[in-house]
């Protein structure tokens, strides 16, 4: 359906509900002042109430008479009728069917205005939840009976618990009992005991007070020994502070002689070294010129020895040229005659 029908279809709906909803507000107690309201809603609305009520009990008439209604009602008609039914109100059940028209007109428009393709989406949506719903049902009947198998095994583990607490508690009852027999012997071992060892300590006692009092008189001859040895000895080492107080003296006196010594000889040091260094730089310009010269002199050396070595090439040249050339004229000299001859 397209939107101009679905438009014509709506405005059909919406016209039937505000007829549903003018007659809602005909009340009884309005229909009958009828005659009273002319001046409100005008002659022909007016007459067209009083033929409506006086119309009741006949279908036929009645029929009619709402059809004229709905026909002879105007725009300021509504407006008026709710302004005068609003103390006395629309009965509930003329209330619900409305409402319900209203339900069916809204889900009628959301149908006439859903495309193929919305409510194709709308079916699977459904469709998904449905699959979901019978999924987390399937689930749920999983966990419940997970849960189920979990409560036998931990009633099971608790009755055991128990089992062992209760064995345990008599366990630990048995061992107290043992426990306190045992102590009670081991109390009466240790006052025993004790005993014995109160009658060795005082004889121990008595025995190390004596040599107590020996030790502390064998200490008090030591400590008077001591004494005069340490003020003997102290006597001593205050000599030979004095004695070691006059040798630091002349010690010092020593090293002042030889750090004066030290500087002279520092000085002469100073003075001999810069001489030296000089020497030293006097020497290296010398040993320098020196080289120099000798790489002159061997340079001449070599050059002359290139040069004889050079003449000796061109005398030893100039003499096998000699004697090639003595070789060839006597070869010549002796080829001519038999030439001579043999003519």
């Amino acid at each position: 359906m397209n939107n101009l029908e679905a438009a014509r279809v709506m405005s059909v709906v919406d016209h039937t509900l505000g007829e549903l909803s003018l007659m809602s507000l005909l009340t009884p107690s309005l229909l009958a002042h009828a005659e009273d309201l002319a001046d409100i809603f005008g002659e022909e609305f007016t007459n067209a109430m009083v033929k409506h009520r006086d119309a009741h009990g006949d279908p036929v008439a009645l029929k009619h008479t709402t059809l004229r209604l709905c026909r002879a009602a105007h725009p300021d008609v509504m407006p008026r009728l709710e302004q005068l039914s609003a103390s006395a109100g629309v009965s509930p059940a003329f209330a619900a069917f409305l409402a319900t028209m209203g339900d069916v007109r809204r889900k009628l428009n959301r149908r006439l205005h859903t495309t193929v393709e919305e409510e194709t989406s709308v079916k699977e949506n459904f469709e998904q939840v449905l699959s979901r719903e019978k999924k987390a049902g399937k689930e749920r009947l999983a966990l419940e009976n997970q849960l189920k198998v979990e409560s036998r095994e931990r009633r099971r583990q608790v009755s055991h618990t128990e089992e062992a607490e209760t064995r345990i508690r008599d366990e630990l009852a048995a061992i107290m009992n043992d426990s306190a027999a045992h102590a009670g012997n081991i109390r009466a071992d240790a006052a025993q005991h004790s005993a014995a060892e109160d009658s060795t300590f005082q004889v121990q006692e008595e025995t190390l007070s004596t040599q107590l009092t020996q030790l502390q008189v064998q200490l008090a001859a030591i400590q008077k020994e001591h004494k005069e040895e340490e003020m003997a000895l102290r006597k001593k080492v205050s000599d030979n502070e004095k004695k070691l107080a006059g040798n630091l003296g002349d010690y010092d006196i020593e090293m002042g002689v030889i750090e004066k010594q030290l500087r002279e000889e520092k000085g002469l040091y100073d003075v001999a070294k810069k001489q030296l260094t000089e020497y030293e730089t006097h020497y290296n310009a010398l040993r320098k010129e020196k080289e120099e010269a000798v790489a002159i002199k061997r340079d001449k050396e070599d050059a002359k020895e290139k040069e004889d070595t050079m003449a000796k090439r061109l005398d030893d040249a100039a003499i096998a040229i000699q004697k090639a050339w003595k070789v060839h004229r006597e070869s010549a000299e002796k080829v001519a005659p038999k030439a001579k001859k043999k003519k």
